[in-house]
């Protein structure tokens, strides 16, 4: 019987980000289900999506406080993989995986896969050993028939107690790093499988790649590739048919005097001439290979492969040097030649470009459900959108008749050139688009489309009329309400300020919402809605429970709001944590752009627009509430980014700005701040009544000035201040309306 057993390869890379486009193309031309990493260097503020590989599941444990190291574990999604409930100790560099095989022997229930490093010279084997030990034992008490593969790079491991179990054998009997084997799998499965095979490294890495088969192995399923034609121009070709239309006989194309008989001889002598010197050539890719990685490229590392197996070395040393010159060349040319140039003519798609180099594959998750085949992507596709529209199953169909009856336009109806309705329809995104007649439902899972259902009640996704009606809809909710409302888009929040001997009523307010919703014909999802108390009274008030129908909502500490997160003690370290990770992580961005060769320019505006809005979003609420150490986390971002896109010619942080034109962050918080105070200061500003009365309003005395002050921020302290004095207790409660035409993003309300 032919068992789907996974294939394996394993290998020390030595930093796996400069040669993840190698390791990219070796995985999907060999089609391995389970590649091994040690040594990524990976950072722990990388983003997920820089390290993926599209179809495969990423697990990575990388250094927290030093470079160097760290592991990752890459799976076919079909293996159902998942991270083992495993406590690894911190000191330790390993990643436990358990896989599920759709076909495997009887003596195998799932898989568990342990990816290892264990540095040289390391002070740490007997934790790591007993860590293994406890381990295993703890997984086969559970579970019999598991089958364990333990990979990595062991160096100087004694690993002779784990070989003390019969089941267990070390398979690797080649040398992987000079003459000594260094990276090896211990396994209890090997009867299963073929002998380890040694391949050529990955780039400059001196450590062999393992790859490892079963012996069984079905026959493979055929890589899904694409096809690509291009017309060759080289620089002889181009001078060549330079020539040819300098001395070719035009007479005749000039003696026609119809336009369209001109033009139709003009390309008949034309076309032949261009596929004569610049002929077309097809090639097929595969369907996730990188945008810059070439036919060529790809049989290069074919050839560095068969030269290593022949123990040719000279030959090998040279095409694995070409081979990093040539994907360094061809990243730099990709975007010099296809993506710089579409900054100024159509700046929309070079984001999407700039969007695609920095951010990898999108990674489609693979939903599973029962009594369905996962790699049946239409049943998939269909249950999906049948419990999609079964959120509107219980409201009653639209009746055309009662539609009011609307005038025509006064207007002249406006003409449309037949190219405007042509650039329209290629903005359309056919997965969102609404279908021909009525509303119908359909769903796109896995490059597949569900069949069509109609729906009772919603909208249109992805059409501009859709959030407007969203918005009418809505409109009325909470209209009538004492307490104030706070409405943005799908995102409401109540808001009750009370002394601590008052009544609350915000109950009331929720349960008359829960009703208008209901006759509306539309659901509050609890589980999405939260409460928050802010108080600043030494007594600690009983928090009153919140219900909406029979769920008690979940009363929290910190609550996000349009993007900030608002604690329950008006403090910002929250925020500003979360907003620091976030842009150090968007940094990376800038790291890969800076190996691409982009110029300083373009870098900036990348960083301008990707990096800095993070650490500046919603700056006046919460800049005056900064500390020092604060401020200089915040101003390390620019630093930080200045340094990466200068390289060599960074020299100190007020040069870097003066170079890249830009201002120090806390300088633009101050004008900001102040260009804001400036603007609700106009009396027909909507944040007007923000703006805190004079103290003669409160002392009933005058002040000793009537001037503004000069530090808008002072005033806003003031008047937190004075808030907090007033305000002894405050309830709150976010609820959020769905849309019947599909899922919306998570928010939440707060006060």
């Amino acid at each position: 019987m032919a068992y789907a057993l996974p294939s394996f390869l394993l290998t020390n890379a030595r930093s796996l980000n400069n040669k993840f486009d190698e390791f990219h193309a070796v995985v999907l031309d060999q089609n391995v289900e389970v590649a091994v990493v040690t040594e990524t260097w990976f950072s722990h503020d990388q983003p997920i999506q820089t390290m993926s590989i599209a179809d495969y599941d990423v697990f990575y444990k990388s250094r927290q406080k030093s470079r160097g190291g760290g592991v990752a574990v890459y799976a076919r999604d079909l293996l159902r993989s998942q991270p083992l409930d495993v406590t690894v100790p911190p000191e330790l560099e390993i990643v436990w995986v358990k896989l599920r095989p759709t076909r495997a022997p009887r003596s195998i229930s799932f898989m568990v896969v342990a990816a290892i490093y264990h540095p040289p010279r390391s002070d740490k084997p007997d934790i790591l050993i007993e860590h293994l030990h406890s381990t295993m034992d703890s997984i086969r008490t559970k579970h019999q028939n598991v089958g364990f593969a333990i990979l990595g790079d062991l160096n100087d491991l004694d690993i002779s107690s784990l070989l003390l179990d019969n089941d267990f054998k070390q398979i690797v009997h080649v040398p992987t790093r000079g003459s000594r084997t260094l990276d090896q799998i211990v396994t209890n499965f090997q009867e299963h499988y073929e002998a380890p095979i040694s391949c050529s490294p990955l780039g400059a890495s001196d450590h062999s790649v393992i790859t490892w088969s079963p012996n069984h192995r079905p026959r493979p399923t055929p890589n899904v590739t694409r096809t690509k034609i291009s017309r060759p121009m080289r620089d002889s070709d181009i001078r060549e048919f330079g020539a040819r239309l300098a001395n070719h006989d035009w007479s005749e194309l000039f003696s026609i005097s119809d336009a369209n008989e001109k033009c139709e001889l003009f390309y008949a002598e034309l076309v032949p001439m261009i596929d004569t010197y610049f002929p077309t050539l097809v090639v097929k890719l595969h369907i996730n290979d990188r945008p810059w990685m070439t036919p060529a490229i790809k049989s290069m590392i074919m050839k560095r492969q068969k030269a290593f197996e022949r123990k040719e070395d000279k030959k090998w040393r040279g095409l694995r040097n070409k081979i990093q010159r040539e994907i360094i060349s061809a990243k730099a040319n990709y975007y010099s030649k296809r993506v710089q140039q579409l900054k100024h003519s159509n700046p929309s798609a070079w984001f999407q470009h700039i969007g695609k180099l920095t951010s990898g594959p999108r990674k489609s998750p693979l939903i599973r459900i029962d009594n369905i085949e996962p790699t049946d992507y239409k049943s998939t596709a269909n249950m999906i959108n049948t419990q999609f529209v079964n959120v509107t199953s219980d409201i009653p169909p639209l009746d055309a008749l009662h539609l009011p009856a609307f005038l025509p336009s006064r207007e002249p109806c406006p003409l449309v050139q037949p190219w405007e309705v042509y650039r329209e329809l290629k903005r359309i995104k056919p997965r969102t688009a609404p279908g021909p007649d009525g509303i119908p439902a359909l769903c796109e899972y896995q490059n597949t489309y569900s069949d069509w259902q109609k729906l009772r009640s919603g909208a249109p996704q992805g059409t501009r009329l859709g959030p407007i009606i969203f918005l009418a809809m809505i409109n009325e909710a909470c209209s009538n309400e004492v307490i104030p409302c706070l409405k943005y888009v799908d995102d409401l929040t109540l808001l009750e300020c009370r002394n601590l001997g008052a009544v609350s009523t915000i109950q009331e307010a929720v349960t008359r919402l829960h009703i208008w919703s209901e006759q509306n014909f539309m659901k509050l999802n609890p589980k999405k809605c939260s409460s928050m108390q802010i108080y600043f009274a030494r007594q600690v008030p009983q928090p009153s429970d919140i219900v909406i129908g029979d769920t008690v909502v979940a009363q929290v500490n910190e609550i996000k709001l349009l993007g900030v997160t608002v604690q329950q003690d008006l403090r910002c370290y929250s925020h500003v944590n979360d907003m620091l990770k976030k842009a150090n992580t968007r940094l990376h961005f800038l790291r890969v752009l800076k190996g691409l060769r982009m110029c300083l320019a373009d870098m900036i505006v990348i960083y301008c627009t990707f990096v800095r809005p993070v650490v500046e979003y919603c700056e006046v609420v919460w800049c005056s509430g900064l500390s020092v150490s604060q401020v200089n986390d915040i101003e390390r971002v620019q630093k930080r980014a200045c340094r990466i896109m200068l390289g060599s010619q960074y020299e100190c942080h007020d040069d870097a700005l003066v170079r890249c034109n830009l201002a120090k962050l806390s300088d633009r918080r101050i004008s900001l701040c102040v260009k804001f105070a400036q603007s609700i200061a106009k009396t027909d500003s909507r944040l007007h009544d923000l703006i805190p009365a004079r103290r003669m309003s409160y002392h009933g005395r005058l002040e000793r000035t009537g001037m503004f002050r000069e530090n808008p921020l002072n005033g806003v302290r003031h008047f937190a201040r004075r808030a907090s004095s007033k305000m002894s207790a405050t309830d709150e409660i976010g609820a959020k309306s769905s849309n019947t035409t599909g899922p919306k993003r998570d928010e939440t309300g707060t006060g």
